[in-house]
C-alpha cells in the first residue's frame, strides 16, 4: 500500500531539470547574488555543520526577529524542509489552505497522507473566514500565506486575528515574500500570544540565496522542540549557515535591493500595460499579466529563452506570474511581449 502510494504521487518539479541559459522569470528568486560570503568563514568544510545551529540562531533573533529569542527559531534547508518538518512532526487531522496558493503544501500532505481541502480565496483575494471555519473540525492545519503566491496580496490583519482565535489546530503563516511587503507586516508577534501560531520564512527571495537552501521556522520554543527532534541531522549544510551569518551583516544591503526590486516592479507593470496588456502588482517580486491563454504565451517565451510560470484560477482568469529580473532581463521581456502582442 505504502509503495502504491509513493508511485502514485508525481514528483514536485520545475522547468528548471531541463534548461540551462535561459532567463528565468519563474520561480521568485532575486535576480543576483547581492549578498557578500568572506571565503574565510568557508573554512573546515570537512567537518559537520553545528546541527543546532546556535550561532546563527543567536544572530538571526537579536539583529531580525526581535523579541523572539534563539529559542523560538529553528533553522531549516529551506522552506520546503520545514513544510515537510510540520507535516511530518503534527499529524494534522486535514490541511487546509487557501487557493489559489503554493501547491508543495498539498504535494507533501498527499505524501504524508493527510486531505487537503482547498478554500478559495475570497472577494478582493482574502481568505474566506468563514469557509475556512466551516472546515475546521478538529486539530487541523490552516496555511496563510502573506503575501499570498501566487496573488501577491496581503492578509487583512483583521482576518488573521480572528482566525488566531477562532481556529482549532495550528496555523501555519508562510512569509517568504515578507520583505518585500515590509516586516511590518509579518505576524511574528501573535507567537506569544497563540503557541499554535507557526512563521516560516526564508533566504531564498529577498536574500538572494535561493541555492544555500536556507531557511527557518519561528514559533514558541515549546514547539521548536518538538520540532528539533524531528529533524534530521545537519540537514543545514556549513555553506548555508555561513551565508547566513553574513547576510545578517548586510540588513542595510537588504533594505536597498528590495527597494530596488521593488522600483523595477513598478517600472516594469507601467511599461506592460503601456503596450496593450492587463497587469496586476503585487506586494512580492512577481507581477501577473492576464491572457486568455497564458500557456501559449509561455510556450512562445521559452522558445526565445525566457521562462515564466502560467498559473489558472486567480479571480476567476488566467495569468502568467513573472519574477521582476534584472533592466536587460526586464528589457527582452517587454520586448518579446510586444512580438506577441501583434501576432
Amino acid at each position: 500500500m505504502l509503495f502504491n502510494l509513493f508511485m502514485s504521487v508525481a514528483p514536485y518539479v520545475t522547468e528548471r531539470k531541463v534548461l540551462k541559459g535561459h532567463i528565468l522569470l519563474d520561480a521568485n528568486e532575486h535576480y543576483t547574488q547581492w549578498v557578500n560570503i568572506p571565503p574565510e568563514s568557508l573554512i573546515n568544510l570537512n567537518r559537520y555543520p553545528d546541527q543546532d545551529s546556535l550561532e546563527f540562531r543567536k544572530k538571526l533573533s537579536a539583529k531580525y526577529c526581535q523579541p523572539l529569542a534563539a529559542e523560538n527559531i529553528l533553522v531549516t534547508s529551506g522552506s520546503m524542509e520545514a513544510i515537510d518538518l510540520l507535516m511530518y512532526s503534527l499529524k494534522p487531522n486535514k490541511l487546509i489552505i487557501n487557493y489559489p496558493g503554493y501547491d508543495f503544501y498539498s504535494h507533501r500532505a498527499q505524501l504524508h497522507r493527510i486531505p487537503t481541502e482547498h478554500v478559495t480565496l475570497a472577494k478582493h483575494g482574502q481568505p474566506d473566514t468563514d469557509s475556512i471555519l466551516a472546515s475546521n473540525d478538529g486539530q487541523d492545519m490552516l496555511v496563510l500565506i502573506n503575501p499570498n503566491n501566487p496573488t501577491g496580496k496581503l492578509i487583512d490583519p483583521a482576518i488573521v486575528e480572528e482566525l488566531s482565535i477562532k481556529f482549532k489546530g495550528y496555523i501555519i503563516i508562510d512569509e517568504a515574500y515578507i520583505e518585500y511587503a515590509g516586516l511590518s507586516r509579518s505576524y511574528q508577534h501573535l507567537i506569544t500570544r497563540n503557541p499554535r501560531i507557526v512563521i516560516l520564512r526564508t533566504f531564498s527571495k529577498a536574500w538572494g540565496l535561493a541555492g544555500a537552501r536556507l531557511g527557518y521556522i519561528l514559533a514558541a520554543s515549546g514547539l521548536i522542540k518538538d520540532l528539533h527532534t524531528h529533524k534530521i541531522t545537519y540537514s543545514v549544510s556549513a555553506f548555508a549557515l555561513a551565508s547566513g551569518l553574513a547576510a545578517l551583516d548586510q540588513i542595510e544591503e537588504l533594505r536597498a535591493h528590495v527597494s530596488q526590486s521593488m522600483k523595477a516592479k513598478d517600472l516594469l507593470c507601467n511599461r506592460i500595460r503601456s503596450i496593450g496588456y492587463t497587469v496586476e502588482n503585487t506586494d512580492a517580486n512577481f507581477i501577473l499579466i492576464t491572457l486568455e491563454d497564458p500557456l501559449y504565451f509561455a510556450k512562445q517565451l521559452k522558445e526565445s529563452g525566457v521562462i515564466v510560470r502560467p498559473r489558472s484560477g486567480i479571480g476567476n482568469t488566467n495569468v502568467l506570474r513573472i519574477t521582476v529580473g534584472s533592466r536587460s532581463e526586464n528589457n527582452k521581456l517587454v520586448d518579446l511581449l510586444k512580438e506577441l502582442g501583434r501576432e
